[in-house]
């Protein structure tokens, strides 16, 4: 599994259609994930499994340097899941975050040991990894 950061051209295709399940959870839509990605605001990952996409994900660093991953969505979550937060968490512990934060389905509770559940919103778990 190679996880890596996609230029905002990525945001196309089967990548749109692997996010847009997840927007409406969020609370945005493909526009606002479009002018977030062109102005630099936010960025896109893959997980690429024998050459074929397997996931995308959308995280933003806030101006309180913490990571927020605000959409994923793939096929075989418990195959990408873990190392694309892995790879994702570092990338954001090396920018500065003081803190990273996913939501995602219940189910990401048991695929992230070790995150610190904060509760439930919208119907989605809010887990915490600090750093240190």
């Amino acid at each position: 599994m190679i996880v890596c950061l996609a230029p905002p051209e990525a945001f196309s295709g089967a990548v749109v259609e692997m996010l847009t399940p997840a927007m409406p959870g969020a609370g945005v839509d493909q526009g606002w994930v479009r002018e977030r990605l062109d102005s630099c605001h936010a960025q896109l990952w893959l997980a690429i499994d024998g050459g074929e996409t397997a996931a995308a994900l959308l995280t933003q660093m806030t101006m309180d340097d913490e990571l927020e991953c605000l959409l994923a969505g793939g096929v075989r979550a418990k195959d990408w899941a873990v190392p694309a937060v892995k790879a994702i968490t570092a990338w954001g512990f090396e920018h500065g975050a003081v803190l990273c934060r996913v939501w995602g389905r219940p189910g990401w509770r048991r695929l992230l040991k070790g995150w610190e559940f904060k509760g439930m919103e919208n119907g989605l778990a809010l887990l915490e990894m600090r750093r240190g």
